[in-house]
């Protein structure tokens, strides 16, 4: 008899794992999430969908924008978000390694993976695939940027109507610009005519006086411009009241450190 009970109870537990599995997979398929969110999403209990969480997306954002340059290593971004306030619920520093995870969860550009299968996600992006993709990149080794100490607007739109090369710019002399086409195009330059020197370039980019933009091509950037700035505000805002939370709940321990001192039980 308890060797039966015992099988009953083992064939239970299989078909309850089969069915759960079953359950997870179906919820996949329809684009939802069978499991506890990652950070900067919540779960809704009532619906068991999940959403944005509003206080640590932005930091999610964040973190993309600033690898994705290429121009941070793991450990500065790292450092960077714990200066602007990301912190763990406990108020702890998120480590290098947790960094590492959220860089490569696609969940945050709208695509799920369990189990080595990926499927398509219902629920609210973070970041756009592309950004995703530059930091992926980056891991990867196959970006290698660094930080702009200055910067040039037409750098990577610009093309030589001689021999169609990527122009890049450069500074000699105090303030004098350079302008040339890229190295890794001199290869494929050098089979084609063009009078642009190689070493010298256009100096002076009087070539720019010529250039003109529609009025509805600037209005549009203009508006862009403000939205880039609006969200960084609320970035700004968002990181400065989960400082100022973090603040009141170290001066509460302070407090009740102090207390127990005072008047010990």
């Amino acid at each position: 008899m308890a060797s039966i009970e015992f099988n009953m109870a083992n064939q239970y537990i299989r078909d309850l794992s089969n069915n759960v599995k079953c359950g997870n997979r179906a919820k996949l398929e329809n684009g939802g999430w069978p499991g506890k969110a990652p950070i900067g999403y919540l779960n809704n209990k009532e619906d068991r969908s999940i959403y944005i969480d509003k206080k640590r997306a932005p930091f999610i954002q964040k973190i993309f924008e600033l690898y994705s340059t290429g121009g941070y290593s793991l450990k500065e971004v790292t450092d960077k978000m714990y200066e602007l306030g990301f912190r763990s619920k406990a108020g702890f520093k998120i480590h290098k390694s947790n960094i590492h995870k959220i860089l490569t969860n696609p969940f945050y550009c709208g695509i799920m993976v369990k189990l080595g299968k990926f499927y398509p996600g219902r629920h609210e992006l973070v970041i756009s695939k592309l950004i995703f993709d530059n930091a992926q990149n980056v891991l990867l080794g196959k970006n290698h940027g660094k930080k702009q100490k200055l910067f040039f607007p037409y750098k990577g739109f610009l093309r030589c109507g001689s021999c169609g090369c990527a122009l890049t710019a450069s500074t000699k002399k105090g303030t004098i610009i350079t302008i040339a086409p890229m190295a890794r195009d001199n290869v494929r330059r050098t089979k084609a005519t063009c009078g642009l020197n190689i070493f010298g370039g256009h100096r002076g980019a009087t070539v720019f006086d010529e250039i003109k933009f529609d009025e509805e091509i600037i209005e549009i950037a203009y508006e862009a411009s403000k939205e880039k700035i609006r969200t960084g505000k609320n970035f700004q805002e968002n990181a400065r009241q989960n400082l100022l939370k973090e603040l009141e709940i170290v001066r509460s321990k302070q407090s009740k450190l102090l207390d127990s001192y005072i008047y010990p039980i």
